[in-house]
């Protein structure tokens, strides 16, 4: 579905897209490929988990306008995230904005992180309703912690516990982030807050 907003255009899969025949996915990719007015693409309820759902994403790689990537109900799986990895080791990448509404495992962050080392893009990040990835958040950790890292916007929404506040928290400082969000993350202890808050104490976030 197409929509203009503002004399921007907008590119939006709707739930109808578990049902769309690979051709006319394939078709419409392909004029995405091509446009180069686009700067942002939602994605919900596509299955990428496939060979061919790879080439799909992967087909993204360098596109001239695109700035914005939304992801939700959608499956990626390891094919999918490798895809996405390419994407953003891309030397034309001009990603700035990622927002993954999905379900993602410790496998699946390694592989996203990894893409995220090295680009230079990249401004905000969210991530919502992931949890239980101890090693996939030290993953994200390391990419924090990287000095190449350009990100100021972090949110993880319905996504943090105890291990992902202590794990992160200390990795906010000396980073990039400037702007945190925790919201509805009430499996948060008192006891974990009060750790973050204090790892966070000399770090200089203008915004949580």
């Amino acid at each position: 579905m197409y929509s203009g907003e503002w004399g921007q255009p907008n590119y939006i899969l709707g739930e109808q897209g578990y049902n769309l025949p690979r051709q006319q996915l394939q078709d419409f990719f392909s004029s995405v490929y091509r446009n180069g007015c686009i700067k942002e693409l939602d994605i919900h309820g596509i299955d990428f988990s496939d060979e061919f759902g790879g080439r799909i994403i992967e087909g993204l790689s360098g596109h001239q306008s695109l700035v914005t990537l939304k992801i939700s109900g959608a499956r990626l799986g390891r094919i999918g995230f490798s895809a996405l990895r390419k994407v953003l080791k891309h030397l034309k990448c001009k990603l700035e904005e990622i927002y993954l509404y999905i379900t993602i495992d410790n496998e699946e962050m390694r592989i996203l992180c990894d893409g995220f080392v090295g680009n230079g893009t990249l401004k905000k990040l969210v991530f919502n309703g992931t949890k239980d990835i101890s090693s996939g958040w030290r993953a994200l950790s390391t990419v924090i912690k990287h000095p190449n890292c350009k990100l100021v916007d972090l949110v993880l929404n319905h996504t943090a516990s105890d291990d992902t506040t202590n794990i992160l928290g200390s990795a906010l400082s000396g980073s990039s982030i400037r702007a945190l969000s925790l919201s509805c993350n009430k499996s948060i202890s008192r006891a974990a807050w009060q750790l973050f808050l204090n790892q966070l104490y000399h770090h200089k976030i203008s915004q949580v």
